[in-house]
């Protein structure tokens, strides 16, 4: 896949020809963006301040999508990196975790991390990825490397500078917004959180599908393993829509991707209702990517927002399975 002309967003272009409705909307978009841009650079400018004044806001500024050219630094300042200590030494951190046995899967791995993003057939981006991966193993040493990992941080580094990226993902893993690590530590405690409240929301929305899905025998981890520890990142999306996906992901977290489940479901209902086997379904919800029903992502961003979990919501949920309640950032 590393063939072919690129977008804006680094993407290699598909073959798919889009509609005049899409071509009027990127054009829409676009005459926003130099407004857009201003907006943020006033948020940008004392962004401590302005998180406590109009963290509201900004959460849906964010839902809005943030402007190509800001994107690196914008995460940066969602994850709250200033807030590391200012002695992690990131060189010595992956030159230290060379011939340690989790680099061996870190190492198969990269090739196999976002080949939509033409980038990610050099060399040089591949080396930056495993610097980040390595690091991360030997700063948390109790986790290393987990499959899954590589996505996410392959998306930071293509927008934001080799180190920043790793404080970035530092971030994403340990910081309350996101605790992510709790999806790859032993016995995977966050995703059984997130499974779990799946479950609970498919039964109150659509009980028909879940019932079609436990009449299978079929565990609901077959295809949302996948989209919680990737953070659906694992994906070909189009490039615009998974910048959306990860930016909410990072503002709210597992909230936010189990918004985002719910989405492929209410998409797909009819579908699902209909499909005579189960394989049908299957194939859907473990590429939903692919599904002509996702194609339309700016309606799916609409829905989103419709299915949109709130917090009281979700710190109800987290009770009902079990799971001490979060700090809502």
């Amino acid at each position: 896949m590393s063939e072919g002309k690129v977008d804006r967003y680094g993407f290699i272009k598909t073959q798919r020809e889009k509609s005049e409705k899409e071509i009027e909307e990127e054009k829409r978009e676009s005459a926003e963006e130099p407004e857009k841009e201003i907006l943020w650079s006033n948020y940008l400018k004392n962004w401590k301040r302005e998180m406590k004044k109009s963290r509201d806001d900004i959460a849906e500024l964010i839902k809005r999508g943030i402007p190509e050219t800001m994107r690196g630094t914008v995460w940066s300042k969602i994850l709250d990196i200033e807030s590391l200590p200012a002695d992690i030494n990131y060189k010595d951190l992956y030159q230290k975790a060379e011939g340690q046995e989790f680099t061996i899967t870190i190492d198969k791995d990269l090739t196999r991390s976002l080949p939509q993003i033409k980038s990610f057939s050099q060399k040089e981006t591949l080396e930056r990825l495993k610097h980040i991966l390595y690091a991360y193993g030997q700063y948390d040493h109790e986790l290393g490397y987990t499959q899954g990992e590589n996505f996410i941080a392959g998306l930071l580094i293509h927008y934001q500078e080799e180190e920043i990226a790793f404080k970035s993902f530092i971030q994403i893993m340990n910081h309350p917004r996101c605790l992510h690590r709790f999806y790859f530590t032993e016995g995977f405690p966050r995703l059984d959180i997130a499974i779990n409240i799946l479950r609970i929301l498919l039964q109150k929305k659509y009980p028909k599908i879940l019932k079609k899905i436990d009449n299978e025998n079929m565990p609901i981890s077959m295809f949302a393993t996948q989209w919680f520890m990737t953070a659906f990142m694992a994906f070909n999306w189009d490039p615009e829509f998974q910048m959306r996906i990860f930016e909410r992901f990072i503002f709210y977290g597992t909230r936010g991707l189990l918004g985002f489940a719910l989405v492929i479901f209410s998409r797909h209902k009819k579908m699902f209702h209909e499909a005579k086997n189960f394989e049908e379904m299957l194939l859907v919800l473990q590429h939903p990517d692919t599904s002509e029903q996702m194609r339309d992502w700016r309606y799916a961003l609409k829905k989103w927002n419709k299915l949109w979990i709130r917090k009281g919501q979700y710190q109800k949920l987290l009770k009902a399975v079990g799971a001490p309640a979060e700090k809502m950032c």
